[in-house]
């Protein structure tokens, strides 16, 4: 069953009061099977940022369709696409974005007050998600007290809270320290390994070479994809990342 469809994705952003146009995304179309884990890499300025950010409902299309759970996205209107994101849609970012005037906990029950959950809910949902990613001994601290992977962690936490149709990660690493991002890296695979969807943007190889997959974008376009084949260890997927970035010139 597939989670996500994108077909024949277009956008075109217009400067100079629309006498320039820059082609972002050119006809991208590509699908997410549920319970799949998918890496984009592609160079700065190649067009993955703005396809996630159109997938989060973010960035609107200039033309194409995004269907994510059976529900196209792109058709709906601001406070359905609002309400839609804010149930269904878990966001995880590079720079944690969590709010450093809330605690650990009252960050991760964030979602679920917007949502109206009942106290008994958020409760055991807050306790199940601390012990499983390894924060519950941090839940009153604040996230200036906290190391990068424990806020990555909480953003994480926070994001799973209303157990999401799709988990959106933007560069998650990007921020962390080795060992951090190891770490942030084995959740990913285990969340994916209990069935959770995530769709990641990455830079990373290492990152990259956790995915089932990855979709390769260049100037705009899908181009290219490695899929990971039974038993194929991350160290081999490594290997066919590196061959293949460096082959088409876009290892950083």
């Amino acid at each position: 069953m597939k989670s996500v469809e994108v077909k024949n994705l277009r956008k075109i952003y217009e400067t100079n009061r629309g006498r320039n146009q820059y082609v972002a995304l050119k006809d991208v179309s590509f699908s997410i099977n549920c319970g799949e884990f998918v890496a984009i890499m592609g160079e700065s300025g190649s067009g993955k940022t703005t396809l996630l950010n159109i997938l989060a409902g973010l960035d609107n299309s200039t033309s194409g369709s995004v269907i994510i759970d059976g529900k196209e996205i792109s058709k709906m209107r601001d406070f359905e696409l609002a309400k839609y994101r804010s149930r269904r849609l878990g966001f995880v970012f590079q720079d944690f974005n969590l709010l450093d005037i809330l605690t650990v906990k009252e960050n991760i029950y964030l979602p679920l007050i917007l949502n109206k959950a009942q106290s008994s809910v958020m409760k055991k949902k807050m306790e199940e998600l601390t012990v499983k990613l390894g924060i519950k001994e941090i839940v009153d601290k604040y996230p200036y007290e906290i190391s990068g992977g424990q806020k990555q962690r909480t953003a994480i936490a926070r994001a799973m809270a209303i157990e999401p149709e799709i988990l959106l990660a933007d560069e998650p690493t990007g921020a962390l320290d080795s060992k951090a991002a190891n770490n942030i890296l084995d959740l990913f695979e285990m969340l994916n390994q209990e069935g959770q969807t995530i769709l990641m943007v990455t830079h990373s190889v290492k990152a990259a070479s956790r995915a089932d997959r990855v979709l390769f974008i260049k100037d705009g376009e899908l181009n290219y994809q490695i899929k990971k084949y039974p038993g194929m260890s991350n160290t081999k997927m490594n290997e066919e990342i590196v061959f293949y970035l460096t082959n088409n010139e876009m290892i950083r």
